[in-house]
């Protein structure tokens, strides 16, 4: 029963008297309740002033309390209890009390007592109670006796009555540390709103709502404590069962959530959920990839993810219900953002599954648009490497065999000019040895060539205006080419120079035309030579067939087109490797010299061809800012020229030594000879006095011609010495820039080339 006071004055002062006293006081010692009168002392202490028979009856008192009693004494159990605090305030102020109250001996409870408090007179008052429910209590014996759970028992203030075996084994308390004690002490201070809640609920509703809180144990520790209890008359029966566990792993449980949300939230790829073709979740990546917000998002169809309708019908069944059963997927396919743009993405799918169910998928989505890029790069990066390797390998070998080809067709052009020389002018053999001369003559153009393939043929550099070139160059072009051709020139006027060797760029310009005219295979058609300036960006480089770590900026063009029959793919992916040609009669060396040659000037080669329509070939150099320097006829020589003293010639070819001392011979010197190096550094130092120049190969064995040229300006600072090599000037003499070298011969050579060089060198000294 819930306590209620009431604010009703009594009319007496004390118990009823009059006539009918007697009677009064047989019907109350004879009347079925318990019934008790306090009066409340000065010090506040309730004192028994009567009670009767009934009241003993219940209160289990064997003999009547002495006069005086207090109330703990009268009323067992009352130790915490609010009913001595009702009964002062009412035996003072009036009022009346109502409340069930739990009546213990030895810390059992024998029964619960309805209790009736009121005024009896001046700091008096009566108390009139019964007893009731026995038969829960004696059910409630058994279940404490048998309960696996703690088990507590607490009046409707919330006070603790009693506790069983299990409460003090889960949290150490025991009935006698626990009796009469509010349980809000024991709850922890965070719980305590709204534990007193609930109890309030409790009281209210006769039954406990859900409430976990946290009990304190008699070590101090706190428990996580779950609650399940009811309300029977006076009495609260409450289970408390330890949750701590069961709340440490929900706790984890919610940590491991919030940490897969933060995780779900901030990951650097997107994360998606689909329901049916349609996105149910996204992260923050997922809505900063594609452009929407997420409340754009979300229920958002994902066909309108991708690019087109082809790259859905490949890979967009991937996101609908119906592959989900498939297990985890994996493709790559393009997407669309909100505003338009397309990028790259590898998608990865998983089914959501719903207890038995698949109801949609999980997906990932990353961006790749610049791992394609980089892959793309990469790979071109490889094959301009692999391309490089192989042009640098073929140009290695192309030098080797021009290098030993010009030893040996210095032979056979050496002595073909000896032989001419000695012949008497109207002589029949005189006519074969010019075509011996001729065909070593094409011979040696070849190795050029094979040398320009190399990169490395620069001989004199200089900035020259392509313009001029051209124009100096006019007549032979025009009868190297078909009868049927007609050239048309279309210059830009005032062109910045570019830096290379006129002689090479001769030779870009000759094999352009010439390839041109055969492209034109004897029919009638067109050639134009143009030429330009244009400003070029990495982009625009990175599309020519040469893009070596090539300079941005401005490039002067040599255009040369026709109208042939053009090339497809396969042949224009091929036309600069050597030897590759498509006329029966080439050599598959003219195009990839011009290649070398450019490679060499810094330069780079667009090419546009179709089949039947015609090819363009586009050549650019580096602008120069230099003055270009102006072509001028070179000056009539005397064609004798004789010299004297003693020339020093060290090579390792015995026909080159042979055809040299020869040559030297005619032209008036005496001759020393070296096999190699070695010998012609003794032999210099036995005769410095007599050599007034030294002609020396540059790869010799012993000692190579760098070596023993140091070897001689050792001995002789002031000495002449004149390099000759079968390789181009520019890979001969780079090593030895800016140490004395007097000059540079290029193997194969004739008498007039090297009476030139001489005297040059030695002059009229």
């Amino acid at each position: 029963m819930a306590p209620r006071v009431s604010n009703h004055e009594s009319d007496g002062n004390g118990p009823a008297e009059g006539p009918g006293g007697a009677s009064l006081q047989t019907f109350i010692e004879q009347a079925p309740f318990g019934v008790h009168a306090y009066r409340c002392a000065d010090g506040g202490d309730l004192e028994l002033m009567t009670s009767n028979r009934a009241a003993d009856h219940i209160l289990g008192v064997d003999h009547p309390h002495p006069a005086h009693a207090g109330i703990e004494e009268a009323f067992p159990g009352l130790v915490g209890s609010e009913l001595p605090g009702a009964l002062r305030r009412i035996a003072r102020t009036g009022g009346v009390y109502e409340n069930n109250h739990l009546l213990y001996t030895d810390r059992q409870i024998t029964c619960i007592l309805e209790l009736h408090a009121f005024p009896a007179g001046t700091d008096q008052v009566g108390i009139l109670f019964r007893s009731v429910a026995p038969q829960r209590i004696e059910e409630l014996d058994k279940y404490f006796a048998l309960g696996l759970d703690p088990l507590c028992i607490m009046d409707t203030d919330v006070k603790i009555r009693r506790v069983n075996s299990e409460w003090e084994a889960a949290f150490g308390w025991t009935s006698d540390d626990l009796l009469g004690k509010p349980l809000l002490d024991f709850i922890h201070p965070e719980d305590v709103a709204s534990t007193r809640a609930a109890m309030q609920l409790t009281r209210e509703q006769n039954r406990m709502p859900h409430l976990v809180n946290r009990l304190r144990c008699r070590d101090g520790s706190f428990r996580w404590t779950e609650w399940r209890a009811t309300v029977e008359g006076a009495l609260v029966y409450a289970v408390a069962r330890d949750v701590s566990e069961r709340v440490k792993l929900r706790e984890r449980i919610t940590e491991r959530e919030e940490l897969l949300a933060s995780i779900f939230r901030a990951a650097p790829v997107g994360i998606g959920m689909a329901l049916r073709r349609v996105v149910g979740e996204a992260n923050d990546h997922l809505c900063e990839m594609t452009g929407y917000s997420r409340e754009e998002i979300i229920g958002l169809p994902t066909r309108r993810f991708y690019a087109n309708a082809e790259e859905y019908a490949r890979t967009g069944e991937i996101l609908g219900h119906e592959e989900i059963a498939r297990g985890f997927g994996t493709t790559e396919t393009r997407w669309v953002r909100k505003d338009g743009s397309v990028f790259d993405i590898f998608l990865g799918t998983a089914p959501l599954v719903t207890g038995d169910l698949s109801s949609g998928v999980t997906f990932t989505a990353l961006d790749i648009t610049e791992r394609r890029r980089a892959e793309a790069d990469r790979h071109a990066l490889e094959k301009r490497m692999l391309q490089t390797q192989k042009l640098e390998s073929l140009g290695v070998l192309a030098g080797g065999i021009a290098h030993d080809f010009n030893n040996i067709l210095m032979a056979v052009l050496g002595h073909a000019d000896l032989a001419q020389a000695q012949l008497p002018p109207l002589s029949p053999a005189a006519e074969s040895l010019e075509e011996i001369e001729k065909a070593a003559r094409r011979a040696a153009d070849l190795c050029r060539q094979m040398l320009a393939y190399s990169g490395k043929g620069h001989f004199v550099i200089q900035p020259l205006d392509i313009n001029e070139v051209i124009h100096e160059m006019e007549h032979m072009l025009q009868v190297s080419v078909s009868k049927k051709a007609i050239f048309r020139f279309m210059f830009t006027p005032s062109l910045p120079p570019v830096e290379g060797d006129i002689a090479q760029l001769r030779q870009v310009i000759m094999n352009l035309i010439i390839n041109a005219s055969e492209a034109l295979d004897d029919a009638n058609g067109l050639i134009n030579i143009a030429t330009g300036a244009q400003d070029c960006d990495a982009a625009y480089l990175r599309t020519t067939s040469l893009d070596e770590e090539l300079s941005v900026g401005r490039y002067v063009f040599l255009e040369v087109s026709d109208n042939g029959k053009g090339m497809d793919g396969a042949t224009q992916r091929r036309i600069f490797e050597p030897f590759f040609t498509t006329k029966f009669t080439g050599r598959g060396l003219g195009l990839a010299a011009v290649q070398g040659i450019v490679r060499g000037h810094k330069g780079a080669i667009k090419v546009y061809s179709e089949p039947g329509k015609g090819s363009t070939f586009k050549v650019l150099f580096p602008a120069s800012p230099a003055q270009a320097s102006h072509l001028t006829a070179p000056s009539a020589r005397p064609v004798r020229w004789k010299g004297s003293g003693t020339v020093l010639l060290a090579d390792d070819e015995e026909s080159v030594r042979s055809v040299g001392k020869k040559m030297l011979e005619r032209m008036g010197f005496t001759v020393l000879l070296a096999a190699d190096g070695k010998q012609a550094v003794s032999e210099f130092a036995q005769h410095r006095k007599e050599i007034v120049c030294v002609i020396m190969d540059l790869t010799m064995p012993e000692m190579d011609g760098e070596e023993a040229f140091r070897e001689i300006r050792r001995i002789d600072p002031r000495s002449r010495v004149l390099l000759s090599s079968g390789y181009n000037e520019q890979e001969a003499v780079q090593r030895f820039m800016g140490k004395g070298l007097a000059g540079f011969l290029q193997k194969p050579y004739q008498m007039a080339i090297l009476e030139e060089k001489l005297r040059d060198i030695i002059g009229n000294s």
